[in-house]
């Protein structure tokens, strides 16, 4: 039986930016991506906010 080949394209677009405070020992980081022209896979938008404080 020969492989299952799987066409998959996506062109996304992502931008990125982060804040540390070192007094507070504290980073905020903020991410968002879409794609778009996606063939074989979802296309849409995803955003991502990351906390982190340490004790």
């Amino acid at each position: 039986m020969p492989p299952l080949v799987v066409l998959t394209r996506s062109t996304p677009s992502a931008a990125n930016s982060g804040f540390t405070y070192v007094p507070w020992m504290l980073s905020v980081n903020f991410h968002g991506f879409y794609e778009y022209a996606a063939r074989g896979r979802f296309q849409g938008q995803s955003f991502g906010l990351n906390i982190a404080k340490m004790f």
